[in-house]
């Protein structure tokens, strides 16, 4: 069994949530443009799963802003809401094996044709607990792990690269705990090499993490 869940990775400004479009005909129309105008109440979303093992929680997206000028020497961007950001996983099986593995892989940043070569995602990661139904930013949703919550963060400092095969960020080889779980990322960074970055592009790409029933 595995389940995935994509978050938008962007090196550009977003809009989250409905779109409104209008516009007054003019007689002499000559040009015509549409803005997305919109508004979110939430940085993260339930991804669609239903079974016991199941990802309860993932970023909607990571936004980097919308940079002016191209950086000539190496630059980290930072996540542009400031905000940490969660994966929630919960486990409530009752048969059969109780493992369980959380991976990330990071597709290539592009614009049209245009790579950004050589970019990482970076972010500080540290195992935090989750109670209730509400999301992860929540007051009170996210709280100290006590000792029945066996997972492990791959490392207090991940970094993922684009392109590069997935790798576990979280996991929990235990056959003893059930509930909720939450991998809390902070100090989240895009790492951009000097140089490499086009005038006037707009680079996106795609984060996907997948949860596993087995390390």
């Amino acid at each position: 069994m595995k389940k995935k869940v994509w978050a938008g990775l962007l090196a550009s400004a977003s809009v989250l949530g409905v779109c409104i479009a209008g516009g007054t005909a003019l007689a002499a129309e000559v040009d015509t443009h549409d803005t997305n105008v919109g508004i979110g109440f939430s940085g993260h979303t339930t991804p669609p799963g239903t079974d016991d093992l199941t990802l309860k929680w993932a970023p909607i997206s990571f936004d980097f802003g919308s940079s002016n000028t191209v950086n000539a020497a190496a630059q980290a961007f930072n996540e542009d809401t400031g905000a940490k950001k969660y994966v929630v996983v919960s486990d409530a099986r009752t048969t059969g094996s109780d493992e369980w593995k959380l991976t990330a892989e990071l597709s290539q940043l592009t614009s049209g044709s245009s790579t950004l070569t050589g970019a990482t995602l970076s972010f500080d990661s540290v195992k935090k607990g989750y109670v209730g139904t509400a999301a992860p930013e929540t007051a009170g949703s996210i709280i100290t792990p006590t000792a029945a919550h066996t997972a492990t963060v791959a490392a207090a400092s991940q970094t993922l690269t684009p392109g590069a095969t997935a790798v576990v960020v979280m996991s929990d080889a235990s056959v003893s705990y059930k509930g909720d779980t939450a991998m809390e990322m902070d100090n989240i960074k895009l790492n951009v090499p000097g140089g490499v970055a086009v005038e006037g592009k707009q680079y996106s790409g795609k984060l996907t993490w997948s949860l596993n029933d087995a390390i």
